[in-house]
């Protein structure tokens, strides 16, 4: 470590600063060459007491940082990396972070104030929820939650082509557009099947959709019946799938 542990928050402090004020391809190349310093040394990154409010940081490498008392306010973080590094009392409302990474970072209690809605889906939140800041935008919160959630799933001994299918329809239990959508190709496809078997087209939807939903239908045919008793299985599936994701939506499960 450094002898002088303020010396060296001071000069972290000011270089960034000063890669900051270069911006560009000057200010990334003073700042990475100085990361590459402190590596050598073992020295850990002190950033404090500064303020980049509305300043463009774009594509910065702050990843494995201690970050205190320092203002992001409306700045533009875009694809810069803060993965595994500690905000202490901090603020970040309304700053820009597409693209940004927060993998395993800590902004615990007021750590990181993260009220922002500028952000899109590259942003990573994966991050612990005893790591998590008292303030955040709903939807990093939610966001935060689905990468928790995909991560647990990814690590999963089984990896099948069941078992990625289902994570496909369910966008790892957050959505249900893609279930619905292949609950009404499944009614669809059995609809067409009935009316080629000759039952008029109106007669084979409601039959399909009555099947699909575990109903009670007219038909008396083995083979249409068999065909009906497949779809009802499938609907059943459909169903345990949908509810899963209900749960996953108005729950909050470890």
């Amino acid at each position: 470590m450094a002898s002088d542990p303020l010396s060296w928050q001071e000069r972290c402090t000011d270089t960034l600063e000063q890669a900051v004020t270069a911006g560009g391809t000057t200010g990334m190349t003073h700042w990475e060459s100085f990361r590459e310093q402190a590596e050598r040394t073992g020295d850990r990154i002190l950033i404090a007491d500064a303020d980049f409010s509305y300043k463009d940081l774009r594509g910065l490498d702050l990843s494995r940082c201690w970050i205190g008392r320092t203002n992001f306010t409306g700045a533009n973080l875009s694809q810069a990396s803060f993965a595994q590094t500690i905000f202490r009392e901090c603020d970040a409302t309304n700053a820009t972070i597409e693209g940004t990474n927060f993998r395993n970072a800590d902004l615990q209690g007021d750590g990181l104030v993260l009220n922002t809605n500028r952000y899109d889906d590259t942003t990573n939140m994966e991050i612990a929820r005893d790591k998590m800041p008292d303030s955040i935008g709903a939807g990093l919160l939610l966001a935060a939650e689905r990468a928790r959630r995909t991560r647990l799933w990814r690590h999963r001994k089984s990896q099948s082509w069941v078992v990625r299918a289902i994570l496909w329809l369910t966008g790892y239990g957050f959505s249900f557009t893609r279930l619905a959508l292949c609950g009404v190709l499944i009614v669809l496809v059995f609809a067409t099947g009935f009316w080629w078997a000759g039952t008029p087209a109106i007669e084979a939807l409601l039959a399909s959709a009555s099947y699909f939903m575990s109903l009670n239908t007219a038909f008396t045919s083995p083979g249409l019946s068999a065909i009906g008793t497949a779809e009802a299985l499938l609907g059943m599936i459909f169903f345990a799938l949908l509810t899963t994701i209900l749960v996953s939506l108005f729950f909050d499960k470890n």
